[in-house]
């Protein structure tokens, strides 16, 4: 049975995704792992720079106070259970996690644990993804020497 590894963010849910995974699906037996890195909204970190200096400070996780750091990470389990449940409801066998905020690395956690065939990475269209501004799916492709499906949602669709 093939393994395939999903990460995604705000696009979990989105049309595009959802047409990939059924398609996966329709090739045969299958699991997913979805994946959600915490992130935090930039304007989070910019507006709070004193904050995240102190927090550096005290040893706060990844350099962020605390409350901004936990926030980001709740919205991530929303938005991972959402994910599952969306991708169940198509007929995939799903499960998840939640993962570090560079995508990357958080691909690099799920590598250390199983054995993936396959990793989809799901994005906002290029102009606002940031993933795609710093190249993430084929940083993770070189890294690691596993195809990558690149799933971008439609513009002016909200996921």
């Amino acid at each position: 049975m093939r393994q395939i590894l999903v990460v995604a963010n705000q696009t979990l849910g989105g049309e595009r995704l959802k047409e990939v995974v059924r398609e996966r699906i329709g090739q045969g037996p299958c699991t997913f792992t979805l994946v959600v890195p915490v992130v935090l909204d930039a304007g989070d970190v910019i507006g709070k720079v004193g904050a995240v200096e102190a927090a550096a400070d005290s040893g706060a996780h990844w350099g962020l106070p605390s409350t901004t750091y936990e926030s980001a990470r709740i919205q991530a389990v929303h938005r991972l259970s959402a994910g599952i449940q969306a991708l169940s409801q198509l007929g995939a066998s799903v499960d998840g996690e939640i993962g570090e905020q560079d995508p990357v690395k958080a691909v690099g956690h799920c590598l250390a644990a199983g054995t993936y065939e396959e990793i989809i990475v799901s994005t906002l269209p290029k102009t606002v993804s940031r993933w795609l501004h710093q190249d993430i799916p084929h940083r993770i492709q070189r890294k690691f020497k596993i195809p990558v499906t690149t799933v971008t949602a439609r513009e002016g669709v909200t996921t």
